[in-house]
């Protein structure tokens, strides 16, 4: 054990604050079809939230697809 890091059973109130950020996969959405659209994004990011997608490569052109796109 490193004498200068903290213990591993340190109180709660001595370890540093965690942080939890909420993300928005695909977008905020309510009906399936509405998923990685420009309206789930936009709405994710208005309410606050970050978003993650997926962008893969289609024929050279980059798109947003959660599943691997057929050509």
């Amino acid at each position: 054990l490193n004498p200068t890091s903290p213990s591993p059973h340190a109180s709660a109130s001595s370890r540093p604050p965690t942080r939890v950020e909420l993300i928005a996969h695909r977008g905020l959405w309510f009906a399936p079809q509405e998923k990685n659209s420009v309206g789930a994004f936009e709405a994710a990011l208005s309410d606050g939230f970050g978003i993650e997608t997926d962008v893969r490569d289609l024929g050279s052109q980059l798109v947003i697809s959660h599943d691997i796109p057929n050509p």
